[in-house]
């Protein structure tokens, strides 16, 4: 074989080697909703509405997770939706703490708090959705009482 031959063999294994390094690390990252939390309001403006979520990378390899979509639910009723489009670089064999901007219906919230308040209700929130490590899907269905 020629220099050349070698060459693109070589180029080739390592591409090969790079991409399944990222497809089991995209099956093995472990994704928590930590839950909601209220950013305190400046000036006229209401509060902002959070969700939280802990990604934890096993592997030693560095991960991007593309975005994160779902629903979430209070107490078994729609509160908002999380689309987040922005790309999170999880590295290798750590944990990152990621914090959601969520768009929530005013409606929705008052609702929400509504029935908290005069029903003395725990709180029960739920996120179902999935996040996207370029083009493996990682599902998340999880449930936070409080």
């Amino acid at each position: 074989m020629n220099k050349n031959t070698l060459f693109i063999i070589g180029g080739a294994a390592a591409v090969a080697a790079y991409f399944y390094s990222q497809k089991n690390a995209a099956e093995n990252l472990k994704v928590y909703f930590n839950g909601i939390d209220l950013q305190k309001a400046k000036g006229l403006n209401l509060p902002t509405v959070l969700a939280k979520f802990r990604l934890v990378n096993p592997t030693s390899s560095s991960l991007v997770i593309t975005s994160i979509a779902g629903d979430i639910n209070v107490n078994g009723s729609q509160f908002s939706t999380v689309q987040q489009t922005d790309a999170i670089t999880v590295p290798g064999a750590s944990e990152v703490i990621y914090t959601i901007k969520l768009k929530t219906p005013i409606l929705s919230a008052v609702s929400t708090i509504y029935q908290l308040i005069t029903k003395k209700q725990k709180l029960k929130v739920t996120f179902t959705g999935a996040a996207n490590s370029r083009g493996i899907i990682i599902p998340i269905n999880e449930t936070i009482f409080a």
